[in-house]
């Protein structure tokens, strides 16, 4: 077991400095100057010069790129260019924004994706099970940023019941504890529901072909025959045996709680890593960017990894 785990650590390292190789060189050869910023009649050429040399663009592109790894694995990420900051402060402000909206939509999509899927499986081919089918396939085909529009339209400014952006009101740093509490929980529900939806539509569908299997093995007949009841059925003899599948939603579920959903948190203005990915990448801010790629690459490979590592611990076979 160990060598094997080896091997995939071996290989998740490779991975992940690929993409971040092809990142940068992907963002070096693209159209456009991150010096562009500068440029202005009151700035004259030899400070532009200047400045193009303390950045480092005055250099061949395979230095610049030495330079980067060597930078990148000391742990030092750069300064933005658009924020003039170190990147890490940048980060370290994006990413519990990003953790307050994705693990509640995370854990709300498994436990009603779960829950609808079991329902549906164990009702299969009934009114209930085509009625139930029907509504997840509708939320699964939703967009995110058509439905966020329509939460927004709906519950914010026809009802105003909720408010539409950010994470918390203006002056919410000057209320007590609980109600800032209360105003940060109500900025969360509508992005948490537009991701939320068709996150646990999808889970459903992906359970449902699961349970399906399952109750339709003998041992499943068996305690059918011995009468036991639905949730007995689904809880105690079902649900054990779809946990590798279950697990593979987990692990591929880790990418999103770093990468945060990108069009929801900037249809939303949520402060999180979606919102700075795509901010740093329309001004062309290349520590932001290659930062994000590298949190993502982390997660993205880092969550196979582990779903591997769980694999082997929850299934004997495959030890």
């Amino acid at each position: 077991m160990l060598p094997s785990l080896l091997r995939r650590l071996l290989q998740s390292l490779v991975l992940i400095w690929g993409v971040l190789t092809l990142t940068f060189f992907l963002l070096q050869l693209s159209p456009g100057d991150p010096m562009d910023r500068f440029i202005s009649p009151r700035i004259p050429p030899e400070t532009l010069a200047q400045i193009r040399r303390q950045l480092g663009f005055d250099q061949p592109l395979p230095l610049q790129y030495l330079k980067w790894l060597q930078q990148w694995l000391q742990g030092d990420w750069g300064y933005s260019l658009a924020q003039h900051r170190p990147v890490t402060q940048i980060l370290a402000e994006a990413i519990p924004a990003t953790l307050a909206l994705t693990i509640p939509v995370l854990a709300l999509s498994l436990v009603l994706g779960i829950a609808l899927g079991a329902a549906g499986a164990f009702y299969r081919n009934r009114w209930f099970d085509r009625f139930l089918s029907n509504v997840i396939l509708a939320a699964y085909s939703m967009p995110s940023f058509w439905l966020g529009l329509m939460v927004i339209l709906l519950f914010a400014l026809k009802l105003k019941w909720l408010p539409n952006s950010e994470a918390s009101s203006l002056f919410a740093e000057n209320m007590d504890a609980l109600t800032a509490l209360k105003d940060r929980i109500r900025h969360l529900l509508l992005p948490m529901f537009t991701l939320a939806l068709p996150g646990a539509a999808a889970i459903a569908r992906y359970t449902r072909e699961n349970f399906i299997t399952v109750l339709e093995s003998d041992f499943i007949r068996l305690a059918r025959a011995k009468g036991l009841s639905p949730a007995q059925l689904i809880m105690r003899h079902a649900s054990p045996h779809i946990l590798l599948p279950l697990i593979s939603l987990c692990g591929l579920s880790l990418p999103f709680l770093m990468g945060g959903a990108f069009l929801t948190e900037i249809i939303f203005a949520w402060p999180g890593m979606g919102r700075v990915t795509f901010e740093a990448i329309f001004s062309r801010d290349y520590p932001v960017v290659l930062a994000a790629t590298s949190l993502s690459a982390f997660t993205t490979i880092g969550g196979n990894f582990v779903a591997d590592v769980l694999y082997r611990i929850a299934d004997p076979r495959i030890r």
